[in-house]
This record gives structure tokens, C-alpha cells and sequence, in this order.
């Protein structure tokens, strides 16, 4: 009983003390932040070249182009796109997809216009995008293969982008670099292969553009001009012109060695002038050219050695003008020419057959500008041509033809050539003539001497003058010295014996023949 009483206190304890426990310990509430919760975004970012829109401009009927757009995903969950929905005439390369966060992917548009038509739309994108926008403007234009005006194309990609296009015809010109823009670095032409005829080709101050390969088929209606391309070396894709309404202009093409591609034009309605190509070897590629409306001009090509290429030339409306053919010996390239209102040589200094036009000139098919014979080997007069002889190999140091100086170019090459003697007349003329130092090699002029209207004050400069058929110095306001011929008039003969054989009138001093022979140099 003892035992019992015992555990039922100790049971009594335990339960006061657990209760006490309860009522002391009573739990702290804690206060704790909600999760933040993250929405979940895809979101479209669309580009193309740094545009908001794609725009493939005019495109011409059948032709095929495309461009390259791209979507970024900016958002922080899978962009699906489920369908791109294109307006007619377009293709896509992809239609679904799926984007991850912050990356991107490229996507290729085609357009193939059918009809002369505004194919200007909206592509619209179906996706799970919770932002950025869902459409894109979409630009294209059906165009005829005409192209109505003109077109400079100044770049390579400009060039690319043009040949793309597809036209097949250009009415005005097909402009490849301007003359009044820096240096174009175009070096190629064959994107321009689809075009077929164009009414002008320009082409103007390239410095890397070899040849115009990629214009094979291209006919040319009206004119054709190259100007200052440093590197062009050939134009053999330009044989498809057969004829030209207006003019060839080739002006400065440093690289230029041939003309080639010229084989098949037969006619040229205005000019055909080539001019300071200084590496032309030849001109073979006019081999079938007959007819040039007005001027034909061959300038400044110092390698050319005959003008066999003109051997198929009938008619030259107006001038035919060969100049600064250095290697040039005979015109027999011109046997075939059978009318020009004028020819003119000068400064082809190997020049001394003029055979090759003896028939033309005997037939007065065409006339020798006389005055215009300047610095050629042999300087003939039409008379002495059809009359006398058409060949000569004049001796070097003798100048053959009549001569005029009047600037001080004229001054410089008559002294480069170290001529001492003129077999012809030999005039100074013009107030830019102010002593005669340039003629101090000069011994004979086999016709008359004239010094007319100078600013000379003496004639120094004639010491060893020996032998003139007459001598006329006139009109030279401030000349007063004449005892620069002082050794002339004692030693050097005057040969014509008639009435003018010494024409001294209207200068500062006027002496006679006698006054120069009794010592009566100056006034």
C-alpha cells in the first residue's frame, strides 16, 4: 500500500510540472517574406541591317533575290515560334522554331516578283512571344527589266547589289565610278551580266578594275567613254557593239594595252578619239570600223608603231588627227580611206612615209593640213605627196615642213630637238618671244626667216646663222640691235636675189641691208 501511495505522488508531479511547463513555453510566432515569384517571358527582337523593316526595292519580274533577317530571344524562356506566315511571292527558310534564352537565329527570305506589281506587306509571326511585336513590314516591288534612266554605280557592293536586281536594259547610262568622285575601287563587273544593252557606258577614275568582264553581251546604243582607270589592262568584253549613235572617248588609261574588244563595231556616228593611253601597243581592235561621222583622233599613244587596225576606215566625217605616235614610220593603215575633209600629223617623230595616202589625196578625197604638219619626221605638203615623193628619211638635225614659234612650249620642244636646220620657212611670232637664245644652233632655213610682232630688243642668239632665201623682220616695236647678225651679214647668204629678199619694216630701228654691211647694227 506503501508502494502505491508512493507512485500515485510521483504521478501527481509529473503531471503538475508538466503543466506548468506548457503554461511557461508558449510558442514565438516567426514572420517569414513570401517567395518572389518569376514570370516567365519571350519576348521578339527583330533586326535586319540595323532596319526595323526588310525592304528588297524594286525587283524585276522572274528575278529571284533574298535577304537576311534575324529574331533574338530577349526574354528568360523558350521563344516557340509556331508558324511565320508570309505574304505571296515571299519563301522563308524556316517557318517554326524554337529560340532559347538570349540567343538568336537567322532566317532567309526570298523574293520572286511574277507581276510589274507592289508587293509591300506585313510578315506576321505566331509564337508564345509574350513580347516585342509580332509583325514586319515587308517592302518589294515587281519592276519591268527596263530601267528607266540612269544608273552610277560607285562601289562594289552598289555594283552587286544593282546586278541582283535583274534588269536586262538600261535607257540612259550605265555609269561604273564618276569623274568628279574620289577613285572608285570597283574590281569587278560580272554581277552585271544579265544586262543586254544600255544607251550610254561610262566608265570614270577606277584604280582596280582590270577589265569589264561580265559585259559580254552587253550592246551599246549611243556612246562609250573610259576615262582614268589606272588599272585597266583590256575591254575584250565589249564585243557585242557593232555600231554607236554618238561617240568612243578612251582618255588616260594608263594601263590600257589593247582595244580588242572593239572587233565588231563597224560604225561610229560622232567621234572616236583616243588620247594618252600611254601603254596602247596597237589599235587592231578597230579592224572593222568603216565610218566615223566626224573627228577621228589618235592622241598621245607614244607605242604605237602602225594604224594597220584602220585598214577597213572608208570615211571620216570631219578631222583625222595622229599625234605623239613615237614608233609610227607609215600611214599605210589609211590605203583604204576614201574621203576626209582633213589630216594632220604632228609629233609622230618617225613619220616619214606618207604613201599609204597618196590615192586618197591625188583623188582629192581629203586635204593636208599643211600648218597642222608639225614635228614628224617628214613634213610634206599635199603637193609634194600627190607631185613628188611621199617617202623621205629626212636626216636628224634637219626640221622638214614650215615651222612657227610662237609660246614658250613651242621654244622648249624646238630646243629639245637640237634641230640646225629648217627646210621650209621658220616664223618667230608674239610678244612671248624675248630673245632668241633657242635659235643659237640654228645655220639654214632653206625658205624665208620671219620675225614679226616679238618683244625682242637685239637678235642675239642668230650667231651662227649662214644661209636664208629671205628675211623679213617686221612689226617688233623695242627692236633697236641687229648686230646679232653681224657674222650672217658678213659671212651667211641671203639667197633670193629679188625685190624681197630683206623686209626690214616697223620696228625700233629699221636698217637697210646696206646699213647692217657698212656696221650700222644698232640705232
Amino acid at each position: 500500500m506503501k508502494i502505491k501511495n508512493t507512485i500515485l505522488i510521483l504521478a501527481y508531479i509529473l503531471v503538475f510540472s508538466s503543466c506548468a511547463s506548457d503554461d511557461d513555453n508558449t510558442p514565438t510566432q516567426i514572420d517569414r517574406e513570401p517567395e518572389t515569384v518569376i514570370e516567365q517571358t519571350a519576348i521578339i527582337n527583330f533586326t535586319n541591317e540595323e532596319s526595323n523593316e526588310i525592304d528588297f526595292g524594286d525587283v524585276v519580274v522572274d528575278i529571284i533575290t533574298t535577304q537576311v533577317f534575324n529574331i533574338e530571344n530577349t526574354g528568360n524562356s523558350d521563344l516557340n515560334i509556331t508558324n511565320i506566315v508570309i505574304p505571296d511571292n515571299y519563301t522563308i527558310d524556316i517557318s517554326s522554331t524554337t529560340i532559347t534564352p538570349n540567343t538568336n537565329k537567322d532566317f532567309t527570305i526570298t523574293f520572286s516578283p511574277t507581276e510589274i506589281l507592289d508587293y509591300s506587306n506585313v510578315i506576321q509571326i505566331e509564337s508564345n512571344a509574350t513580347g516585342g511585336n509580332d509583325t514586319i513590314t515587308i517592302t518589294g516591288f515587281g519592276v519591268s527589266p527596263i530601267y528607266d534612266g540612269s544608273i552610277v554605280l560607285n562601289t562594289q557592293e552598289e555594283v552587286d547589289h544593282f546586278g541582283k536586281l535583274g534588269y536586262t536594259s538600261i535607257t540612259g547610262g550605265l555609269n561604273i565610278g564618276q569623274v568628279t568622285s574620289i577613285a572608285s575601287t570597283i574590281v569587278d563587273l560580272e554581277p552585271l551580266n544579265k544586262i543586254l544593252e544600255v544607251g550610254f557606258l561610262e566608265v570614270f577614275s577606277t584604280t582596280s578594275l582590270e577589265n569589264l568582264n561580265g559585259l559580254e553581251k552587253l550592246n551599246v546604243i549611243n556612246s562609250i567613254q573610259m576615262v582614268s582607270n589606272s588599272a585597266l589592262k583590256n575591254i575584250d568584253a565589249l564585243k557585242s557593239v557593232t555600231k554607236l549613235e554618238g561617240y568612243i572617248n578612251f582618255l588616260s588609261n594608263n594601263s590600257l594595252t589593247k582595244i580588242d574588244g572593239l572587233e565588231n563595231l563597224i560604225e561610229v556616228k560622232e567621234n572616236v578619239r583616243f588620247n594618252n593611253n600611254a601603254l596602247l601597243e596597237n589599235i587592231d581592235g578597230l579592224s572593222s570600223l568603216k565610218s566615223v561621222g566626224t573627228d577621228f583622233d589618235l592622241l598621245g599613244s607614244p607605242l604605237i608603231e602602225n594604224l594597220n587596225g584602220l585598214s577597213s576606215l572608208e570615211n571620216v566625217g570631219v578631222e583625222l588627227h595622229v599625234s605623239g605616235s613615237l614608233l609610227l614610220e607609215n600611214l599605210n593603215g589609211l590605203s583604204n580611206l576614201k574621203s576626209a575633209s582633213l589630216l594632220r600629223f604632228s609629233d609622230n617623230v618617225s613619220l616619214y612615209d606618207y604613201c599609204g595616202i597618196k590615192d586618197l589625196l591625188t583623188n582629192d578625197g581629203a586635204n593636208l593640213y599643211h600648218n597642222g604638219q608639225r614635228y614628224n619626221r617628214f613634213n610634206p605638203t599635199k603637193s609634194e605627196v600627190v607631185n613628188s615623193t611621199c617617202s623621205e628619211l629626212v636626216p636628224l638635225g634637219v626640221y622638214d615642213g614650215n615651222l612657227l614659234m610662237d609660246s614658250n612650249s613651242d621654244i622648249e620642244k624646238f630646243v629639245s630637238k637640237n634641230f640646225h636646220t629648217i627646210r621650209g620657212s621658220f616664223g618667230v611670232n608674239g610678244q612671248a618671244i624675248t630673245n632668241l637664245d633657242f635659235l643659237e644652233n640654228l645655220e639654214t632655213v632653206t625658205s624665208d626667216l620671219n620675225i614679226r610682232n616679238t618683244d625682242l630688243t637685239n637678235l642675239d642668239g642668230l650667231d651662227k646663222l649662214i644661209y636664208v632665201n629671205q628675211l623679213f623682220i617686221q612689226e617688233n616695236a623695242m627692236l633697236a640691235d641687229y648686230c646679232g647678225l653681224n657674222s650672217f651679214i658678213e659671212n651667211g647668204t641671203i639667197n633670193n636675189t629679188g625685190d624681197y629678199r630683206y623686209i626690214i619694216t616697223d620696228n625700233l630701228y629699221n636698217p637697210t641691208l646696206e646699213d647692217l654691211q657698212n656696221g650700222q647694227c644698232t640705232d
